[in-house]
């Protein structure tokens, strides 16, 4: 085969665009350059190179573009042409030197690499826009090695740590971590992200190069592999020193202000109970008139008036620690108590209680409960005028919400509609309601929230609220915790991610109506656990069934080993 019939061939066959250019003159073009430029081949045949060149490449390029078509050079290079249409075609030119029709002539080989410079372009700008953002960025960002050698850290970073940029590149992170042997936050860290585990919101505590420690929240994930083939790690840090301080302050705060109210209540309660006896005793040892027995009756009321609104107090001052552990408990028993306290507390009126309540009806509850039915009869004695006052207590299951329902049923002067939904918030400018019947219903509605149930107020008449009112509380029912086998959950009070998954596991539990019995918590820094942090491949360590989970532990995954404990339980 002649060599013009081997070009001839390679010209139909590559996808690349082909032309021979000889004494300047374009001899022969293939359909696929022909295309690239919108001509046909016949019409590229014996025009002058230059004029598909364009102009102001020509005009600034003109001795690349002399050379090239004088043969020179062999180097490949790129160049605007110009379509048919006056478009700017980007392209890159290979050329080479051959022998066509017994004659020196150039092949060249060109390249359409339009989309290729719009994309490399297009990259440069987001890659530019990405380190304008980056510096700007007010969190703290550090891109590190798998080692945990600082490689980049951003202007909030250089503020954060009171570092500049270039002390830090080179520096492993954990110099500036805090560390207390033998445990070492920022490389367990680094483990669980080097294992292809996600970091999220982990608090730890760093030092500044003036050696001031701060609390950071951190995240941290694996980032894509760099040109080299190197992977690197990105690491954000938020400071919540003052977060961290502010919480510490309110919680002593907290701490002292319930101790000054405890120690108030319990000696406000001792000098009530000690008057209410003196005036028990005047009462009944003295030959009294009418008046002062009448006066004396109404300083015992108020005194047990006071007395019950700082045992409310007391009450709410709980709310703010754990209840009592919830458990299957009959709802009958504490009407019945809520009722006899009523009773007992108003001398002057009469309780009558109506209940219709199954013996064997049982809620989610605790030894508290019984307050939410006082406190709701106890509001509406002091709103019913009446000297005998009706009240009906009824109750029944919801089978569709799976829920208790309880209906307390009133004949009392009622509540307008504007009023009712408000009954349940902090005492303030309301109605002539009384400010004790507001807190009572205050402390009702802290409680139902507690235990997960609802409270709401309808007239016992519809659309007549003058003629009483109608209590309707919903609260779980009580349902079997689904048995599992032991959840061990191995801890230590230094390792950063315990705390975090501890809190996950529970919430994943109780999502799925497992009791938080199932876990079973062993602290290795305790001598008497019997087990030594050295006998676990890393903390915290999760055993479900026959599954071994260690470190931080997406969600996701804790969440499918329960499941599948559960299924086996099932």
């Amino acid at each position: 085969m002649s060599a013009m019939n081997w070009i001839d061939k390679i010209m139909d066959i590559v996808h690349e665009g082909i032309l021979i250019v000889q004494d300047e003159f374009i001899i022969k073009a293939s359909k696929r350059f022909a295309d690239m430029l919108g001509y046909e081949c016949d019409e590229l045949v014996d025009m002058p190179f230059e004029d598909i060149v364009e102009s102001r490449f020509k005009y600034r390029n003109s001795s690349i573009l002399k050379s090239f078509l004088e043969g020179r050079t062999l180097e490949r290079f790129n160049a605007q042409l110009l379509t048919k249409d006056d478009r700017i075609l980007q392209v890159e030119i290979h050329p080479t030197i051959v022998e066509y029709d017994d004659s020196q002539a150039i092949l060249a080989a060109i390249k359409d690499i339009t989309k290729e410079l719009t994309l490399e372009s297009t990259v440069a700008e987001l890659e530019d826009r990405f380190a304008v953002l980056y510096d700007l960025s007010p969190i703290a960002y550090f891109t590190l090695n798998r080692e945990g050698i600082i490689q980049q850290a951003n202007a909030a970073a250089e503020k954060l740590l009171g570092c500049d940029v270039q002390e830090m590149i080179g520096v492993q992170l954990s110099k500036f971590v805090v560390t207390k042997e033998p445990y070492d936050p920022c490389g367990d860290i680094l483990r669980e992200v080097n294992w292809g585990k996600r970091v999220s919101s982990i608090e730890i505590q760093m030092k500044r190069k003036d050696e001031k420690e701060i609390w950071v929240s951190v995240s941290a994930q694996a980032l894509a592999m760099t040109t080299d083939g190197k992977s690197e790690i990105g690491f954000m840090a938020v400071d919540v020193t003052r977060r961290k301080a502010a919480e510490q302050r309110l919680l002593e705060e907290r701490e002292r202000a319930n101790l000054y109210l405890e120690v108030m209540t319990r000696d406000l309660n001792e000098i009530y109970h000690n008057t209410l006896y003196t005036i028990e005793d005047l009462r009944t040892s003295q030959d009294l008139s009418d008046n002062a027995c009448s006066m004396l009756a109404k300083m015992s009321w108020d005194i047990r008036r006071a007395s019950r609104l700082i045992a409310n107090v007391g009450v709410l001052m709980s709310l703010s620690k754990p209840l009592a552990k919830v458990q299957k408990t009959k709802l009958l028993s504490h009407i019945n108590r809520a009722i006899r306290e009523v009773d007992r507390d108003f001398e002057n009126k009469t309780l009558d209680a109506k209940v219709d309540i199954p013996k064997d009806l049982e809620v989610m509850g605790h030894a508290f409960l019984w307050n939410i039915f006082f406190n709701i009869l106890y509001s509406t004695m002091i709103s019913d005028s009446s000297d005998t006052v009706k009240i009906e207590i009824q109750a029944n299951k919801d089978e569709l919400r799976n829920a208790i329902k309880i209906e307390i049923i009133d004949y009392a002067r009622g509540i307008p509609d504007n009023v009712k939904e408000k009954m349940f918030q902090l005492p303030g400018a309301k109605t002539d309601y009384s400010s004790e019947r507001d807190f009572s219903l205050t402390l009702v509605e802290h409680y139902i929230t507690k235990l997960d149930g609802q409270i709401w107020i309808e007239d016992r008449i519809p659309g007549d609220y003058k003629q009483g009112s109608k209590y309707i509380i919903l609260l779980p029912a009580w349902k079997e915790e689904i048995a599992i086998a032991p959840i061990i959950f191995y801890k230590s009070d230094h390792c950063v991610f315990c705390g975090p998954m501890l809190e996950i596991l529970q919430g994943l539990l109780d999502e799925l109506g497992v009791g938080r019995s199932a876990i079973k918590v062993i602290n290795v820094d305790d001598p008497a656990s019997g087990v030594k942090e050295s006998d676990l491949p890393a903390l915290p360590t999760i055993r479900i069934g026959h599954e071994e989970l260690t470190g931080y532990i997406p969600e996701d995954e804790l969440r499918s080993n329960i499941t599948r404990l559960l299924l086996f339980a099932l």
